[in-house]
């Protein structure tokens, strides 16, 4: 079970079963669906939704609803970002689809502070800035957001590349920012004014972002330790230090380890008879 807000999310079942379980406004609401199904629309009856015909042919990518609970966005292997939110007049729930330009799965996804705009990573080495501007439920802003005017739902606001696939995206607080790692062991900050800067770390890739202020960030991937990194105002990257300190104890425990597996004599193993074995030397 993966929960965040007030929406629960379960991945189950030998039939690949996916269940969505918890409080979405303005309802109850309980979803099931294959892996792989996503209908552009699905009706209510007693508090339960189930799925109807299949729109989306690619397992699916779930992610966190919206602060405000009315909507939520499922990325799929079928190149299609649907934002899900309740129609009120005909008692359904509906999904738009957000298609083009993308060309891979959507991998990754974050919403903008302001409900209304959409940050998406995918394996085309792609990050893409969104609108999900729905009347129904949205009011228009009378200024341009901090990635220009606000299109209509659908409509690309800027689009940049990174160095591999983008395994996670966020916004900052104010949304007038956005960072993604990939798995070219790259951290990617981009924005409208500044564009986008890739940085390259000594590190393993990194599997998600968070912000920790408008001017730090912290990492987490395959070395299974917190990296921080500064964000100057030029998006540029300079890495902090990690949060994980290794104590002396377990320094000397960890070289004990490495000095057995060195020292361990490799041909103890008896070999047949007339066989022949080339020592290497490794060490």
């Amino acid at each position: 079970m993966w929960r965040t807000s007030q929406l629960g999310l379960l991945i189950t079942g030998p039939d690949e079963s996916l269940e969505l379980t918890g409080a979405l406004q303005p309802t109850r609401l309980r979803l099931v669906a294959p892996i792989g199904t996503l209908s552009s629309g699905f009706s209510k009856t007693e508090n339960e939704t189930n799925f109807g015909a299949s729109s989306c042919q690619q397992g699916l990518y779930l992610h966190p609803v919206v602060s405000r609970g009315n909507k939520f966005a499922v990325g799929s292997g079928s190149r299609v970002i649907a934002v899900c939110y309740f129609d009120v007049q005909n008692n359904f729930w509906v999904a738009k689809h957000v298609k083009k330009p993308i060309r891979s799965t959507i991998t990754c996804l974050d919403w903008h502070p302001n409900n209304m705009l959409l940050v998406a990573g995918g394996t085309d080495f792609k990050v893409r800035v969104f609108s999900v501007f729905i009347s129904e439920l949205d009011k228009k802003p009378s200024d341009d957001t901090s990635w220009g005017a606000m299109k209509p739902f659908g409509n690309m606001l800027a689009e940049y590349d990174t160095e591999g696939w983008v395994h996670s995206v966020a916004f900052n607080k104010d949304g007038s920012r956005a960072v993604a790692v990939s798995h070219g062991s790259t951290v990617t900050v981009c924005s409208l004014a500044g564009g986008a800067v890739n940085t390259p770390c000594s590190k393993l890739p990194f599997q998600t972002v968070m912000w920790l202020s408008d001017s730090r960030i912290v990492c987490g991937g395959f070395d299974f330790v917190p990296e921080v990194f500064n964000v100057s105002g030029d998006n540029s990257v300079v890495y902090a230090g990690c949060l994980d300190k290794m104590t002396s104890e377990v320094k000397q425990g960890s070289m004990k380890a490495r000095d057995i597996f060195m020292q361990k004599d490799w041909c103890e193993v008896p070999l047949a008879k007339g066989a022949m074995v080339e020592i290497l030397e490794t060490r």
